[in-house]
């Protein structure tokens, strides 16, 4: 079952499943929420869009600044960028981000639907 973030931008409400988010990157009070298809800008901290993400097990912090859906990653670096599959972006990594994603991939890759 997928996990459907709930944003709201302006007066609207989008509905967004988790596998569509790609990166979440915080800007002060707002954080930009990358999708497969556009870009929602959102009056949230990056603390509370990972707590509603949490349950999905998708999302990974990378940086103080920066959740990313490690489905979506393409290559990644220690101490230095996180590229992505299907946009031209690219976020910063901390050791701790590498770590973190590290863990990830190896249990995902040990789970039954890993492979």
């Amino acid at each position: 079952m997928c996990l459907i973030l709930k944003l709201k931008v302006d007066r609207e409400i989008y509905r967004i499943p988790e596998t569509d988010i790609i990166c979440i990157d915080a800007k002060g009070h707002y954080c930009h929420v990358r999708t497969t298809s556009e870009m929602h800008v959102v009056r949230m901290g990056i603390g509370e869009l990972e707590e509603q993400l949490k349950k999905g097990g998708l999302f990974v912090r990378v940086h103080a600044s920066h959740l990313a859906n490690y489905l979506h990653i393409k290559k990644y670096k220690w101490r230095e960028l996180l590229h992505f599959k299907t946009i031209n972006h690219h976020i910063p990594i901390t050791d701790a981000g590498f770590l973190a994603l590290e863990e990830k991939f190896n249990n995902h890759n040990n789970s039954p639907l890993g492979a």
